[in-house]
Protein backbone atom coordinates (compact mmCIF):
# COMPACT_ATOMS: atom_id res chain seq x y z
CA UNK A 1 0.00 0.00 0.00
CA UNK A 2 1.11 3.60 -0.63
CA UNK A 3 2.08 5.81 2.74
CA UNK A 4 0.96 8.70 1.17
CA UNK A 5 -2.10 7.33 1.15
CA UNK A 6 -2.07 6.50 4.38
CA UNK A 7 -1.93 10.22 5.64
CA UNK A 8 -4.68 12.59 5.68
CA UNK A 9 -5.26 15.14 2.58
CA UNK A 10 -5.53 17.90 4.99
CA UNK A 11 -1.66 16.78 6.37
CA UNK A 12 -0.62 16.29 2.94
CA UNK A 13 -1.51 20.22 2.00
CA UNK A 14 -0.13 21.53 4.91
CA UNK A 15 3.04 19.77 4.18
CA UNK A 16 3.06 20.84 0.95
CA UNK A 17 2.19 24.67 2.22
CA UNK A 18 5.06 24.49 4.77
CA UNK A 19 7.62 23.30 1.98
CA UNK A 20 6.45 26.38 -0.11
CA UNK A 21 6.93 28.70 2.76
CA UNK A 22 10.34 26.84 3.75
CA UNK A 23 11.65 27.57 -0.12
CA UNK A 24 10.10 31.00 0.29
CA UNK A 25 12.34 31.50 3.53
CA UNK A 26 15.60 29.74 2.32
CA UNK A 27 15.26 32.71 -0.81
CA UNK A 28 15.05 35.36 1.25
CA UNK A 29 17.74 34.27 3.58
CA UNK A 30 19.88 34.17 0.44
CA UNK A 31 19.00 37.67 -1.09
CA UNK A 32 19.88 39.24 3.08
CA UNK A 33 23.16 37.72 3.13
CA UNK A 34 24.14 39.16 -0.72
CA UNK A 35 22.37 42.71 0.36
CA UNK A 36 24.14 42.67 4.44
CA UNK A 37 26.56 39.91 4.94
CA UNK A 38 27.81 41.20 7.62
CA UNK A 39 23.81 41.98 9.29
CA UNK A 40 22.69 38.20 7.76
CA UNK A 41 25.53 36.57 9.38
CA UNK A 42 24.59 38.29 13.28
CA UNK A 43 21.00 37.52 12.77
CA UNK A 44 22.00 33.98 11.67
CA UNK A 45 24.44 34.05 14.91
CA UNK A 46 21.29 34.99 17.09
CA UNK A 47 18.86 32.67 15.66
CA UNK A 48 21.12 29.73 15.68
CA UNK A 49 21.70 30.59 19.72
CA UNK A 50 17.54 30.59 20.08
CA UNK A 51 16.99 27.13 18.37
CA UNK A 52 20.44 25.19 20.16
CA UNK A 53 18.19 26.10 23.29
CA UNK A 54 15.82 23.05 22.01
CA UNK A 55 18.18 20.45 21.79
CA UNK A 56 20.52 21.68 25.18
CA UNK A 57 16.73 21.58 27.38
CA UNK A 58 16.10 18.37 25.88
CA UNK A 59 18.96 16.87 26.83
CA UNK A 60 19.44 18.40 30.32
CA UNK A 61 15.76 16.88 31.48
CA UNK A 62 16.41 13.26 30.16
CA UNK A 63 19.85 13.95 31.66
CA UNK A 64 17.85 15.04 34.92
CA UNK A 65 15.32 12.24 34.77
CA UNK A 66 17.90 9.63 34.39
CA UNK A 67 19.99 10.74 37.43
CA UNK A 68 16.75 10.98 39.41
CA UNK A 69 15.03 8.49 38.31
CA UNK A 70 10.99 8.11 39.18
CA UNK A 71 8.03 8.00 36.70
CA UNK A 72 7.57 11.75 36.52
CA UNK A 73 9.32 11.55 33.09
CA UNK A 74 8.21 8.63 31.30
CA UNK A 75 5.62 10.91 29.51
CA UNK A 76 7.70 12.86 28.46
CA UNK A 77 11.06 10.61 27.52
CA UNK A 78 10.37 9.89 23.95
CA UNK A 79 9.85 13.73 23.41
CA UNK A 80 12.97 14.43 24.56
CA UNK A 81 15.02 11.55 23.22
CA UNK A 82 13.45 13.25 19.73
CA UNK A 83 14.55 16.50 20.90
CA UNK A 84 18.08 15.89 21.74
CA UNK A 85 18.20 14.54 17.89
CA UNK A 86 18.11 17.71 16.54
CA UNK A 87 21.34 18.04 17.79
CA UNK A 88 22.98 16.99 14.28
CA UNK A 89 21.23 19.28 12.32
CA UNK A 90 22.27 22.24 14.66
CA UNK A 91 26.10 21.21 13.92
CA UNK A 92 25.58 21.51 10.22
CA UNK A 93 23.19 24.98 10.64
CA UNK A 94 26.87 25.81 13.10
CA UNK A 95 29.22 25.53 10.26
CA UNK A 96 28.51 28.84 8.61
CA UNK A 97 29.34 30.25 12.21
CA UNK A 98 32.67 28.64 12.08
CA UNK A 99 33.40 30.16 8.50
CA UNK A 100 32.34 33.26 9.35
CA UNK A 101 34.10 33.80 12.91
CA UNK A 102 36.09 37.28 11.77
CA UNK A 103 32.93 38.66 10.88
CA UNK A 104 31.22 37.84 13.93
CA UNK A 105 33.77 38.18 16.56
CA UNK A 106 37.05 40.42 16.66
CA UNK A 107 39.04 38.15 18.91
CA UNK A 108 39.02 35.82 15.70
CA UNK A 109 40.24 38.55 13.33
CA UNK A 110 44.10 38.29 13.19
CA UNK A 111 44.81 41.96 12.18
CA UNK A 112 42.38 43.23 14.90
CA UNK A 113 43.70 41.35 17.66
CA UNK A 114 47.42 42.41 16.64
CA UNK A 115 46.24 46.11 17.05
CA UNK A 116 44.15 45.53 20.29
CA UNK A 117 46.45 45.29 23.41
CA UNK A 118 43.39 43.45 25.31
CA UNK A 119 42.39 41.11 23.08
CA UNK A 120 46.21 40.20 22.86
CA UNK A 121 45.42 38.96 26.70
CA UNK A 122 42.39 37.33 26.10
CA UNK A 123 44.51 35.16 23.60
CA UNK A 124 45.12 32.37 25.12
CA UNK A 125 41.42 31.41 25.94
CA UNK A 126 39.42 33.97 22.56
CA UNK A 127 41.19 32.14 20.01
CA UNK A 128 39.47 29.43 17.06
CA UNK A 129 41.02 26.23 18.10
CA UNK A 130 40.05 26.50 21.19
CA UNK A 131 36.33 28.06 20.59
CA UNK A 132 36.09 24.94 17.76
CA UNK A 133 37.15 22.53 20.83
CA UNK A 134 34.43 24.21 22.82
CA UNK A 135 31.89 24.13 20.72
CA UNK A 136 32.53 20.12 19.50
CA UNK A 137 32.62 19.72 23.71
Amino acid sequence: MNQTALVEPGIQRLAKTSLVVGVAALVLCILANLRSPTQFFHSYLMAFVFWIGLPLGCCAILMLHHLVGGTWGFPLRRLLESGTKTFYLMAVLFLPILFRLPVLYSWADASKVAQDRLLQYKHPYLNVPFFVGRAAA
